[in-house]
């Protein structure tokens, strides 16, 4: 959508949809899904986009090298939404 054309700029990759189950959350599943993808993403040089409506995912992602690039309240009554980019590790 619109907020997510304003934030992805420049950004090569975009992260589509990652999830784990509630009784799985905290056992590493998701960072076990996402290292590889970090992994090859600072090979290239590839700085990744995502947008969660989670709160606790924003920790998450924030420990994996995300920061927050921005926030957006979808109207009517919509999520609030954080826009997060990660730049290549060095």
């Amino acid at each position: 959508g619109a907020a997510a054309g304003r934030w992805r700029g420049g950004v090569r990759a975009w992260r589509g949809g990652v999830g784990v189950g509630a009784a799985r959350e905290g056992g590493g599943v998701g960072t076990g899904l996402l290292t590889p993808v970090l992994r090859r993403a600072d090979e290239g040089s590839v700085d990744i986009y995502l947008a969660t409506s989670t709160e606790s995912n924003v920790v998450f992602y924030s420990g994996l090298g995300f920061t927050v690039a921005g926030e957006h309240q979808i109207p009517a009554g919509g999520p609030h939404v954080w826009a997060m980019t990660r730049v290549p590790a060095a």
